[in-house]
C-alpha cells in the first residue's frame, strides 16, 4: 500500500530548443538505444526521456557540422559542443543555461559514449580525456525555526498529513521517496524507514525519532499491520 499524496513537480527539460529534429538514421537509432539502455539500468522512463532529449541536441549539433557517424566524433568536437552549450541562450528564460543544466547535458553525452565503448561499438572513447566538473552550489540554506516547524504540524488536518510531514521532514526524505514509500517499509520494531530506491537507485535505512515512530504507529494501527 502506498502513502500517496499530491505534489507539484517541476521536470527539468534541459531547456531544449523545440526546433530540434534529428534526420540521420544512425543518430535516431542511437537515441532510442540510449533510452532503452538507461531504462534497463534501472533509471525511470521519465528521467531517461529527459536525458535522451539532451543527447538529441548533441546529435543535432553534429548534423549541422556534417558529422554523420558517431565513430567520426573526436575529442575536439565534444569540447566544441561543450563551449557551444555553455554559451547557448536559454529558450525559456533570459540568459544562458545554468551550469547544472550544462553539466547534465554533457553527462548524457559522456554516458552515451561509455555505453558505446562498453558494448564494443567504439574502441576509443573521445570523452575520456575531458573533464566537466559538477557545479557546486554553496548558497546558504534557509533553516526553519522551531516556531515555523510547529506551524507546519499545526496546519495538518489529519493524522495522514502529519505522518507524511513527519516522514518527509523528520526523516529527511525527498518528495519522490515519500511518494513511493510503502507501509511495509516502515519498521516500527527497529524504528527505521527503508528507502528502497532513493537517489541513484540506492537503498538505505533511516532512523525514526520517537515522535515520528509514534505518528506512523497510529497510521499502521488504523489500517492494520501488514
Amino acid at each position: 500500500m502506498l502513502l500517496v499524496f499530491t505534489v507539484r513537480k517541476s521536470m527539468d527539460t534541459m531547456s531544449r530548443p523545440k526546433s530540434i529534429v534529428i534526420l540521420t538514421p544512425e543518430y535516431q537509432q542511437l537515441s532510442d538505444r540510449y533510452y532503452q539502455y538507461r531504462v534497463k539500468c534501472g533509471y525511470k522512463p521519465e528521467s531517461s526521456r529527459t536525458v535522451q532529449l539532451a543527447l538529441d541536441e548533441f546529435f543535432y549539433w553534429l548534423e549541422q557540422r556534417a558529422i554523420a557517424k558517431i565513430d567520426e566524433v573526436k575529442t575536439h568536437d565534444i569540447q566544441s559542443f561543450y563551449t557551444y552549450i555553455s554559451d547557448r541562450p536559454n529558450k525559456k528564460n533570459q540568459g544562458s543555461l545554468s551550469p547544472k543544466t550544462t553539466f547534465s547535458i554533457m553527462k548524457s553525452v559522456s554516458d552515451c559514449f561509455s555505453m558505446l565503448q562498453e558494448q564494443g561499438d567504439i574502441q576509443i572513447n573521445p570523452v575520456t580525456v575531458l573533464k566537466f566538473p559538477y557545479p557546486r552550489d554553496y548558497a546558504e540554506r534557509e533553516i526553519l525555526t522551531l516556531e515555523e516547524i510547529n506551524q507546519l504540524y499545526d496546519a495538518c488536518s489529519n493524522v495522514w498529513e502529519r505522518a507524511i510531514l513527519s516522514l518527509g521532514y523528520g526523516c529527511g526524505l525527498r518528495v519522490g521517496e515519500v511518494e513511493n514509500l510503502k507501509i511495509e517499509d516502515i519498521r516500527l520494531r527497529e524504528k527505521i524507514v527503508i528507502v528502497t530506491s532513493g537517489k541513484g537507485n540506492k537503498r538505505r535505512a533511516i532512523p525514526m525519532s520517537p515522535g515520528v515512530a509514534k505518528t506512523c504507529q497510529t497510521i499502521i494501527l488504523t489500517i492494520g499491520t501488514p
